[in-house]
């Protein structure tokens, strides 16, 4: 998708379902966890966007536990700043399952298919993937890319950095997570166009106020100008123009 895009597209990733935090070299950084497990961290989305044409834009919409970290470097517009810490508590009582793998629960699954007896997430992550794992374990600190300038990522999270984000269930047909449900409902009750602030505001209002165990609160990381751009939709429902080419993956 990085390659294919050009000068001023604005290009859309979203992603629904388990979000983690690690430590390495003694900081916490969060990640999404793939259904191969193999960890996209927030180094990798820093690296990507730091790969964008010139006046390209990258939203990331993630539906994930500790999502609120996942462009490194972004300032918030809307919640809380980045500063990962663990979830206080990982426990579930309500009715609604979190969205959030435990880190010892993938560390015994990573173990088991490596046979490695080893503190270190990367160890295991390059012997399963190899050069494909992050660049934050295969690649030494020195070439690591540095951080984003702050008008090349957007980013809207599920939750805080340090919040569980919950699926919601009470429709069984269609199982999905309770930010994705708010955004398509707002969407769908919104005529185009709508800001990303608007749209985070309004799916706080909805998420924040729900019963202790499925409360959240979904952020916006992007530049200010950023945050009063226009969520990207299909062209039909905004009107394509030569500024409206969305690549979406």
């Amino acid at each position: 998708m990085i390659e294919d895009a050009d000068e001023g597209d604005r290009l859309f990733f979203y992603f629904s379902g388990h979000g983690m935090t690690f430590c390495h070299h003694g900081e916490t950084k969060p990640a999404i966890v793939p259904c191969d497990d193999n960890l996209i961290t927030c180094m990798d989305f820093r690296y990507c966007v730091s790969r964008l044409p010139e006046k390209a834009t990258f939203t990331i919409m993630a539906d994930s536990c500790n999502s609120g970290g996942l462009i490194d470097q972004e300032p918030v517009q809307v919640g809380q700043p980045y500063y990962v810490q663990p979830p206080k508590d990982q426990t579930c009582v309500g009715k609604n399952k979190p969205k959030m793998i435990p880190y010892e629960s993938y560390m015994a699954n990573l173990s088991s298919r490596t046979g490695l007896n080893d503190p270190d997430i990367g160890a295991h992550l390059i012997q399963l993937f190899g050069s494909e794992a992050s660049i934050m374990f295969w690649l030494p600190p020195h070439q690591h890319p540095e951080p984003l300038k702050s008008d090349q990522g957007i980013l809207l999270s599920g939750g805080e950095p340090d919040e569980l984000t919950f699926e919601d269930r009470r429709d069984i047909r269609n199982p999905c997570g309770a930010f994705t449900k708010t955004v398509v409902a707002i969407l769908n009750g919104h005529p185009a166009p709508i800001t990303n602030r608007q749209l985070i505001v309004n799916a706080r209002g909805i998420l924040g106020i729900k019963d202790e165990y499925e409360r959240q609160h979904p952020c916006l990381y992007c530049s200010r100008e950023n945050a009063n751009a226009v969520f990207p939709r299909k062209a039909s429902e905004i009107g394509e123009t030569s500024e409206d080419h969305v690549l979406e993956e």
